[in-house]
């Protein structure tokens, strides 16, 4: 036995601390200005720099993902939700790691693959918070309030994810670099 303490795992590099500082901060920030993309009737709408955040839960894995998304997600409306919805997108963080050596179109058919059906899956978390939770709609009007948040925010907010991630991808193709599980098993 040496005299050298046993290294414990590394959670969050310094690169991934700095990404959910920067760009968690940023989202914080215009969400607390207010700033908002309306998409639609009924107060539908998509915060500014939210497409941001993806591209940043890519490259900094599950737990940088939750961090990056509930940072500015504890001071929007519905707060609960936004808690919610950034941890079952830090699954996303886990789905993109097989992809991480992938070539760059493949990466960036990869990212529309991940996001298409996990933005609509991501609306039952919200339909419940509105029907059940607030009580803002009846509970006949489930699959209604469902379609419609699929027509009005998913579609929109597909294009806008999908959009700011390829061009992450194609502009900074060394920023989406996840390390996360090789630190964590020691390999890094």
């Amino acid at each position: 036995m040496s005299g050298q303490p046993k290294k414990g795992i590394e959670w969050l590099s310094a690169r991934e601390i700095s990404i959910i500082a920067a760009i968690g901060g940023l989202e914080l920030a215009t969400v607390l200005m207010g700033l908002v993309i309306p998409i639609g009737p009924g107060g539908y709408g998509l915060w500014v720099l939210e497409g941001l955040l993806y591209p940043a839960c890519l490259a900094t894995g599950p737990i940088g993902c939750f961090l990056v998304l509930a940072i500015p997600g504890i001071v929007r409306p519905m707060a609960i939700g936004n808690v919610l919805a950034a941890a079952l997108f830090a699954i996303l963080g886990v789905a993109f790691w097989p992809m991480r050596n992938w070539v760059r179109w493949k990466k960036m058919l990869g990212v529309a693959a991940l996001f298409i059906p996990w933005s609509l899956l991501s609306q039952f978390p919200w339909v419940y918070l509105y029907i059940y939770y607030y009580g803002f709609y009846p509970l006949e009007s489930f699959w209604v309030v469902t379609l419609t948040s699929w027509a009005l925010v998913s579609v929109p907010s597909i294009i806008y994810y999908v959009g700011a991630a390829w061009a992450t991808l194609a502009l900074f193709p060394k920023f989406i670099q996840p390390t996360w599980l090789d630190r964590w098993r020691g390999k890094a």
